[in-house]
């Protein structure tokens, strides 16, 4: 997939239909919104593009972060793909953008540097300055310059709205089911192993590490039963993710301990589902009671996965 950081970037990609949205964490929601510009586009003969953000609008907007990631921009490109998209224009959302009138935003943006034919939005998409811009002004808009517009509806399950606001909260207090029941997928952290502090090889469960990064919305502290996926191959798992407070405090850090792998896998993208807590994060006298209570967290972990048939 081509993915433009820069509006300039953008090229050949013909007439398109446009779908409009932040889409962090890739709910249910904007799956919906997604289907849309693959439907509009098979049926006008347009090319689908996703036009999004590579950071948070909401915390330019305010001056501070935050407001936290449900996914990383990679994930979310990564998802959008695995959707049958070939175009995603991933902007960087600043001060001046956020100062562009909505007729500005539709007009030298979207039409200007991306030939737009058909848009899609959620119904409570905003852009423009001080979020003037609505679905009702895209429609009028769409009139004025002549492009078509899809406006899809809120999305709810037991009576609740899908939404990344939704999943960020179901993150915090550690709801996993209740993530992968709105997202439609189980939570998962990924990025490259790097190297730790290789305290676990020489007592028997040698880790991979895995830095979350500071942007992302994070699970409580604690050990997990997960699933690691890398080289295609998928591994059960037990993941620890916090400080290492046994060690002494160090920056937040995923550390999984991966059933039935001795490679090296130094440098190698993974992905790792957390499945089910299994306990909070504790500090230990020492490498030899740690040790001791890892194994028991190993054993732990395959018996919750085990009981959801993982």
């Amino acid at each position: 997939m081509r993915v433009y950081s820069y509006l300039s970037d953008i090229y050949g990609t013909g007439p398109c239909c446009v779908v409009l949205g932040t889409f962090d964490g890739l709910h249910l929601a904007h799956r919906r919104l997604l289907e849309r510009c693959l439907e509009v586009s098979k049926e006008q003969g347009l090319t689908p593009l996703v036009f999004t953000f590579a950071n948070n609008p909401a915390n330019v907007i305010s001056g501070e972060d935050r407001v936290r990631s449900v996914c990383t921009v990679e994930q979310k490109a990564e998802l959008i793909e695995a959707m049958g998209f070939e175009h995603m224009a991933c902007i960087p959302f600043s001060k001046s953008f956020m100062e562009n009138d909505p007729e500005h935003f539709v007009a030298e943006v979207l039409l200007g540097s991306i030939d737009m034919k058909h848009a899609v939005c959620g119904y409570d998409y905003r852009f423009g300055y001080h979020a003037e811009g609505t679905p009702e002004k895209l429609a009028e808009l769409g009139e004025k310059y002549g492009f078509g517009l899809s406006v899809i509806p809120k999305m709810e399950i037991d009576g609740r709205v899908v939404s990344s606001t939704l999943l960020r909260s179901m993150i915090a207090q550690g709801d996993l089911a209740g993530f992968e029941r709105y997202a439609g997928r189980p939570y998962a952290i990924e990025g490259y192993v790097r190297h730790g502090r290789g305290e676990g090889g020489p007592h028997g469960f040698p880790t991979m590490n895995l830095d979350p990064g500071a942007e992302l919305q994070l699970p409580p502290r604690g050990v997990y039963a997960s699933l690691c996926h890398m080289d295609g191959k998928e591994y059960r798992a037990v993941s620890n993710l916090g400080v290492k407070p046994t060690a002494g405090l160090f920056p937040e850090n995923l550390e999984t301990y991966v059933f039935g792998f001795s490679g090296d896998a130094y440098g190698k993208k993974i992905s790792v589902e957390l499945i089910e807590l299994i306990r909070p994060e504790m500090k230990f006298s020492g490498l030899e009671e740690l040790g001791a209570q890892v194994e028991k967290d190993k054993a732990a972990a395959l018996r919750a996965l085990e009981a959801k048939k993982l």
